[in-house]
C-alpha cells in the first residue's frame, strides 16, 4: 500500500478497508469479503460505496488497492469503475478503454489509456492527492495527470468512495490521509426492528398457485368491518385480473370470482411500448366513496393507456364494464399506478394522486373528483431536478390540519421523499428526503386505535438489512414532520426475488386488528403469491419492549 507524507499539516491516516475487510464504511450491510478482497457490485441502490468519514479541510491523499472486472464475461453493457469525490469523479471506462475525469471541479479530461495501466482482474493502485490548488492522479504510483483545482468551501465536507457500473469491484485496501475528518451520515436506520418473518401464526395465504404469478393486490373494507374485496393481476403489472371477497375480515376467502367478460378483452393500444394481447397493462387500485348519496360505491382504476375504471354501487358485489377514465373530459396517457392513493378533503371531494412524466421529468400529480367517475385536470404536486418521485401516499395529521404525501424515489440515488400541504392540497412544501427508516416503495398507512401511524412498504433502504423485503414502520405524524426515525420497524416477510414484492393494502378492523396483505416470492420454490398478516399493537409493543429490555 502506498503511504505518502503530505505537506500542509496532514496528521491522520484512516483505514476504511483492510485486507478486504470493511473497517469504516458508510454501508454496514450487504458487504462480501472473499479471498482477501471486499467484493462490491451495485445492486439496486445507486449511492456509491462511500468511506465512513468525510474530509472537512486541508490537503489530503486517498489511496486504494483494487481490481475490477465485468459482472459477466459476455456482458454487452459498458463496464466501469468510478472513483467519486463529492461532485467529481474519475471513470475507468472498460468500454472506451479510457481514463477520464469529470464533475464540477475536475472538469472533463481524458487522463490516459486504461490498457496502459489496468487489466481486468489484476490489482492496481489508485491514488488521488490534493495539494493547495493542484489535484494529482496516480495509478501504480505513476502520476498520470495534474489538474488545477479551485476549492469550493461550500462543498465541504467531502464524501469519497467508489461506484461500479456493470462491474465487480474487488478492494483490498482503502485509506485516506487528511487534516480533519467528520463522520458520514448513515444509510441505514437505528431504531429497533421486530422480526415477524417466521411467525407463521400471524400469516394467512390469500391466494397461491404452483404456476401462476399473483401480484400488486388492492382492497377495500366495507362499513360492516368484515367484508373485504381484493383485486390483483396474474402478471407483474400486466395480465388478467383476479378477484376475491372475504366476509370475515380476511380470515377466509371465496376463491376466484367470475370476471365480467369485457374485462378480459384486450384494449386497442396505439403505442408499441405497451404490452399487447393482455387485458391490463397496469395494476388495479380500489377505492370507496361512502359519501356519494346513499350508494355504497367502490371504483377500480387502472392506468397506462388507456386509463380505465369500473364502478360498483353495491359494495363490490357486482361491477360495470370498464370505461374510459376522463380528466376534464379527456383521457391521459402513460399514467402509472392510477391511483397510488386517494384522500377525502374537507369539502367532501376526493384528491387522488398518480405519476407520469411532465416533459422529461417524473412528476407526481393530483386530480379531484366528487363521485369517483370523472376527475379534474391533473395538476403537479411534486417533482425534483434529479430524483425520480412516484407512487405517493397521503396521510392527514391527527388534528386534520395538514396532509403529508410520502413518495417513492426510483432513481435509487436518494431516500424516499415527503411533502406537506396546509391548505387541502392547493399548495405543497418543497419535497425533502425522509430518514432511512422510511425509505421504501409504495407506502400504505393507517392510524391505529391509540393514534399512532403504521406504514407498510417495500424496503428499498440503501443499506437496510431487509432491503427488497416487506416491512412496516410505527411512529407518529410528528415524526414525519420533524424527520424523526420513528418508534420501531417490523420485518414482516423476506422476499426471495429481487425487489418484486410489497405493493401492500391494509385495514383497521373493529377489534383493533390490523389486516395487511401484499404479494412477493415468499418461498424459493413458489412463484409470487398473496399473503396477509393480522397484527395487534399490544403484541407489537410487547415485542418492542422485549427488544429494548435486552
Amino acid at each position: 500500500m502506498l503511504f505518502v507524507v503530505l505537506a500542509g499539516g496532514c496528521k491522520k491516516t484512516l483505514v476504511f478497508i483492510k485486507d478486504g475487510e470493511a473497517t469504516d464504511l458508510q454501508r454496514k450491510h450487504h458487504l462480501n469479503t472473499r479471498d482477501g478482497y471486499l467484493a462490491y457490485q451495485q445492486a439496486g441502490s445507486k449511492i456509491p460505496l462511500y468511506a465512513g468519514k468525510m474530509i472537512t479541510s486541508g490537503n489530503y491523499r486517498i489511496s486504494t488497492e483494487l481490481n475490477f472486472m465485468p459482472v459477466k464475461e459476455d456482458i454487452q453493457k459498458p463496464t466501469q469503475a468510478t472513483f467519486v469525490l463529492d461532485q467529481n469523479y474519475i471513470i475507468l471506462d472498460g468500454e472506451e478503454h479510457k481514463i477520464v475525469s469529470g464533475g464540477k471541479n475536475f472538469g472533463k479530461n481524458e487522463l490516459g489509456e486504461m490498457s496502459d495501466f489496468i487489466e481486468y482482474g489484476k490489482d492496481f493502485f489508485l491514488d488521488v492527492e490534493k495539494k493547495a490548488q493542484k489535484f494529482s492522479f496516480y495509478i501504480n504510483h505513476i502520476k498520470i495527470a495534474e489538474l488545477d483545482f479551485e476549492s469550493d468551501k461550500n462543498a465541504l465536507p467531502l464524501k469519497f468512495g467508489f461506484q461500479p457500473n456493470n462491474a465487480i469491484l474487488n478492494i483490498r485496501e482503502f485509506t485516506a490521509r487528511a487534516g480533519k475528518f467528520t463522520d458520514i451520515e448513515l444509510l441505514t436506520f437505528t431504531i429497533p426492528q421486530i422480526d415477524l418473518n417466521n411467525n407463521t401464526d400471524l400469516q394467512f395465504i390469500v391466494d397461491k398457485d404452483p404456476v401462476e404469478y399473483y401480484g400488486h393486490p388492492s382492497s377495500v373494507l366495507l362499513d360492516d368491518g368484515k367484508t373485504i374485496t381484493m383485486m390483483y393481476l396474474n402478471g407483474h403489472a400486466y395480465g388478467e385480473l383476479r378477484w376475491q371477497r372475504s366476509y370475515d375480515g380476511g380470515l377466509t376467502w371465496t376463491g376466484h370470482l367470475p370476471v365480467p367478460v369485457q374485462w378480459n378483452d384486450t384494449p386497442e393500444y396505439d403505442d408499441p411500448a405497451f404490452r399487447k394481447n393482455t387485458p391490463f397493462s397496469e395494476v388495479p387500485t380500489l377505492y370507496r366513496f361512502p359519501n356519494v348519496s346513499s350508494v355504497n360505491r367502490v371504483c377500480m382504476y387502472t392506468g397506462r393507456y388507456p386509463s380505465r375504471y369500473t364502478v360498483s354501487d353495491n359494495g363490490g358485489a357486482s361491477w360495470s364494464e370498464l370505461r374510459p377514465l376522463l380528466f376534464d373530459g379527456k383521457q391521459i396517457k402513460y399514467a402509472t399506478v392510477m391511483f397510488s392513493d386517494m384522500i377525502q378533503l374537507k369539502d367532501g371531494s376526493y384528491m387522488a394522486t398518480f405519476h407520469r412524466k411532465e416533459g422529461q421529468t417524473p412528476t407526481v400529480f393530483k386530480a379531484i373528483t366528487k363521485d369517483g367517475l370523472s376527475f379534474s385536470k391533473p395538476e403537479p404536486i411534486a417533482k425534483h431536478a434529479n430524483a425520480n418521485l412516484c407512487e405517493g401516499e397521503f396521510i392527514r395529521s391527527s388534528d386534520g390540519k395538514k396532509i403529508a404525501l410520502l413518495m417513492r424515489e426510483n432513481s435509487r440515488q436518494y431516500q424516499s421523499f415527503i411533502t406537506f400541504s396546509e391548505d387541502e392540497g392547493e399548495t405543497w412544501t418543497t419535497p425533502r428526503e425522509m430518514p432511512p427508516a422510511l425509505t421504501g416503495d409504495r407506502h400504505k398507512s393507517l392510524y391505529t386505535a391509540d393514534g399512532r401511524l403504521i406504514i407498510s412498504f417495500r424496503d428499498s433502504g440503501h443499506d437496510s438489512p431487509t432491503r427488497g423485503s416487506w416491512v412496516a414502520w410505527v411512529g407518529t405524524f410528528h415524526d414525519l414532520e420533524d424527520g424523526n426515525e420513528g418508534q420501531f420497524r417490523i420485518f414482516l416477510k423476506k422476499n426471495y426475488k429481487g425487489g418484486d414484492c410489497a405493493y401492500p393494502t391494509m385495514h383497521l378492523l373493529p377489534d383493533g386488528t390490523i389486516f395487511l396483505a401484499t404479494y412477493g416470492q415468499w418461498r424459493h420454490d413458489q412463484p409470487n403469491y398473496i399473503l396477509s398478516f393480522r397484527l395487534k399493537m399490544e403484541e407489537l409493543d410487547r415485542l418492542f419492549y422485549e427488544i429494548n429490555k435486552n
